[in-house]
């Protein structure tokens, strides 16, 4: 018996969850950087961390279109997307008082993937 083969590549269906992990960081940021500029200010600088927050959701948004509509995933596009969270999270961290964030151990994911 012939069973039918699937035609997502593991980076694509590695992305895909990628993805979605990103879109619960990101409501976590969003979250966070709301709870403490009104609710507990803590003197963030919001300017810079929403517009980071910002162009991680529009790249997020656009690379959920590419897994979804796109050709097939790479295993070196995959790691420039585990790269892009690394960025994404140093500059979240920089601008949120470094290593003393509790958001710091988030940091570990996409290295240990």
């Amino acid at each position: 018996m012939n069973l039918p083969s699937n035609s997502i590549s593991a980076a694509q269906q590695n992305l895909r969850r990628l993805v979605a992990i990103r879109y619960i960081a990101l409501a976590g940021q969003i979250t966070a950087l709301l709870i403490f500029t009104w609710i507990i200010p803590l003197e963030l600088p919001v300017m810079p961390l929403a517009a980071i927050i910002i162009l991680f959701a529009t790249a997020n948004g656009f690379i959920h279109w590419r897994v979804e509509h796109g050709d097939s995933i790479s295993d070196p596009e995959f790691c420039g997307q585990l790269l892009l969270d690394i960025l994404a999270l140093s500059l979240l961290l920089y601008f949120s008082r470094g290593a003393t964030n509790p958001f710091v151990s988030y940091y570990l994911v996409p290295i240990i993937i």
